[in-house]
């Protein structure tokens, strides 16, 4: 068990405790309540973490992270601490002032501002500064543990039947997650189909048909945020075992040049791949993709790992909070002015 510094984590992720002390629990129910909303965090993708005192004890805390930057925490610890009976929970925005944030059932969730700590603050008189009972012999914390590798899968599913038992449903948890992440990349949920099918096709189509001035400049992409971050629609994984993943402009770039995301198309042309869906387990499934000179879809592209084991890095990286994302025209504005200069 290795302590680490609060104030590295909570400087560079969101964050925040939860008090598991109540009155009228015995130690072995608060052991059972610790375990159980620990499984629920870690199933929706957040880091958790033991609260160490000043003797080497374990304290009636958790300390949980976004560690994967999936956004959403903020909610799921209100909803935990209702669970717990807690009256409140204390939430630190990343960059921002801390919260304490009421639970009570009937009473607002009226959030008092604390102070924020700042790159000089020390965590042994940062922490007593905040004036927070639960919090005044915090010391440390353990590692952030997650779920990851193959039995993530059924950690997560462990995690949704333990969340039905506790009144919260994960599921609902992970669709205002991915509305949240989605909120940079993707508005058009209230389009129909057909129109954001043709917003994808023209959206590849204008990449394609710069495709030289992309590849060339593929290092100033990378170098600069707002552009390798540009939503690209079309372009995701999603396969059994291991989850599913949207790419960035950069991200899909990347896998056409030095990955394998391309293949030959009978008219002679290239055919660049845009998505791989299926099950790593039983083989089935394959890519899909477009060909930049009959422009005709191609389906089933085999074989499906060679599509979805590169993409397994990207897998846990997520937008960064502060980044401002250039429209994918303004991409090609400035990539031709730095071509011409």
């Amino acid at each position: 068990m290795h302590a680490k510094n609060f104030l590295d984590i909570i400087k560079k992720y969101d964050s925040g405790f939860i008090s598991l002390s109540n009155k009228n629990k015995t130690e072995k129910e608060i052991s059972l309540i610790r375990k159980k909303l620990s499984t629920i965090l870690m199933g929706v993708d957040y880091g958790v973490s033991k609260v160490i005192d000043s003797t080497g004890a374990e304290m009636d805390l958790l300390f949980v992270a976004d560690k994967f930057q999936n956004a959403g925490l903020k909610k799921v610890l209100i909803r935990c601490g209702k669970v717990c009976h807690q009256d409140s929970i204390l939430f630190f925005p990343r960059r921002k002032p801390p919260l304490l944030i009421s639970t009570a059932e009937k009473e607002e969730d009226t959030p008092l501002p604390l102070k924020s700590p700042t790159p000089t603050s020390e965590e042994s008189t940062y922490l007593a500064e905040l004036e927070i009972p639960f919090l005044k012999d915090a010391v440390s914390c353990t590692n952030l543990d997650s779920f990851s590798g193959f039995n993530a899968v059924m950690r997560k599913s462990e995690a949704i039947k333990i969340g039905k038992e506790c009144g919260i449903n994960l599921n609902d948890l992970r669709a205002e997650k991915r509305e949240l992440l989605q909120k940079p990349y993707i508005d058009d949920s209230d389009l129909p189909l057909e129109e954001r099918l043709r917003r994808k096709k023209e959206m590849f189509f204008k990449v394609i048909d710069n495709i030289d001035l992309f590849m060339n400049n593929i290092n100033a992409i990378k170098e600069k945020q707002s552009w390798y971050h540009v939503p690209f629609y079309s372009a995701w994984m999603g396969a059994i075992p291991v989850g599913s993943k949207h790419f960035s402009l950069g991200q899909i770039l990347e896998l056409w040049k030095y990955d394998g995301w391309t293949t030959e198309c009978s008219c002679g042309g290239k055919i660049y791949v845009t998505s791989a869906t299926g099950s790593l387990l039983s083989g089935c499934g394959g890519g899909m993709g477009y060909c930049d000179t009959c422009r005709t879809t191609h389906f089933q592209l085999k074989p499906l790992m060679k599509y979805v084991k590169p993409t397994l890095r990207y897998v846990e990286k997520k937008l960064p909070y502060d980044v401002k994302i250039d429209s994918l025209d303004e991409v090609i504005r400035q990539l031709k002015l730095l071509e011409n200069s």
